[in-house]
């Protein structure tokens, strides 16, 4: 739909003018973004796609043996392809809305030390010093998606230092967040209709409107930061980190088995909280993310409030 219409005078008429053709845009806008997100797919496919057939064809045709040495190529691939198509399917629902959600009462800090020591192996064997520091008050959240946050911001630090570097994560209490246009109005909807079903005002769990944002809890905010002394990523680049499918580094993340959606899903599952995360980076320094996420209210009644 590329059509616009002449605006012409000041009246009613201008202004459905006006509003069409804004409508018109943004039908332009989603259908670019679609063509994209479509090819982008189809591109990250057809790489594990091409793999498997040409060892099983190899193999088939007796090119090759059937061994495990030969099989595991196969099996790293089908592996990489079903991890793609899980987290297309968990970013989708997340920037839909509709991404179900078991919040319950978390501590931040134990879920950042079960997944250091989930990686201790890595570490070790890269001579990473890794280092929790401070803790937070519990906060009401999802644990399983938020612990997803957590390793896909460690792992990819992980990836991006090199041997003998550092890896510094630091909880604390924190002041609302500045940068917090990330947040989406539809967030707020979202929430707001949750509550309503359950019988309860919003006004009761202090849900504020202003600049994009969604103030959840009135306790304050909490701030998870990861800090690297890894590569870096250029500033021209930084903008484009939480795009689905962007990698810095294309060749280093394909090979440990990325599927270029971590940071993308980060990102949504942590809006889904009404939080934010930031980033800055310095090439050759490292590069620190700061999450921030509002605290639990003590009226919100933990275990029981699902977001679908």
């Amino acid at each position: 739909m590329s059509s616009r219409v002449e605006v012409k005078g000041k009246g009613d008429i201008a202004i459905l003018a006006r509003d069409f053709n804004r409508m018109t845009e943004q039908l332009t806008r989603n259908e670019e973004v679609r063509r994209n997100m479509v090819a982008d797919i189809a591109h990250e496919l057809r790489t594990p796609l091409a793999v498997i057939l040409g060892k099983l064809e190899s193999i088939q045709e007796g090119v090759i043996p059937s061994t495990p040495e030969t099989i595991l190529p196969i099996h790293d691939e089908t592996l990489r392809l079903i991890r793609l198509v899980r987290d297309l399917q968990q970013l989708s629902l997340a920037e839909a809305g509709k991404l179900p959600m078991a919040m319950r009462s978390v501590q931040l800090r134990q879920i950042v030390e079960r997944i250091t020591e989930q990686f201790a192996i890595e570490f070790e064997e890269r001579g990473l010093q890794v280092e929790v520091v401070g803790d937070v008050p519990e906060i009401i959240g999802d644990p399983d998606r938020l612990t997803q946050v957590f390793v896909n911001l460690i792992g990819n630090a992980l990836l991006h230092t090199p041997a003998g570097g550092s890896l510094r994560i630091l909880l604390a209490e924190a002041e609302r967040p500045e940068d917090d246009d990330m947040l989406k109005d539809e967030t707020m909807h979202r929430l707001r209709d949750v509550f309503w079903r359950k019988g309860e005002k919003t006004d009761d769990v202090n849900l504020r409107e202003g600049n994009s944002a969604v103030d959840l809890r009135s306790d304050g905010w909490v701030q998870v930061t990861v800090v690297d002394s890894g590569e870096g990523i250029p500033e021209e680049e930084l903008e484009h980190i939480f795009n689905r499918f962007y990698r810095v580094n294309k060749a280093r993340e394909r090979e440990s088995g990325g599927t270029g959606l971590g940071l993308a899903i980060a990102k949504e599952f942590i809006q889904a909280h009404g939080g934010s995360i930031q980033v800055e980076s310095k090439p050759g320094v490292g590069s620190r993310f700061r999450i921030f996420l509002p605290v639990k209210n003590e009226k919100l009644e933990a275990n029981t409030l699902t977001i679908s």
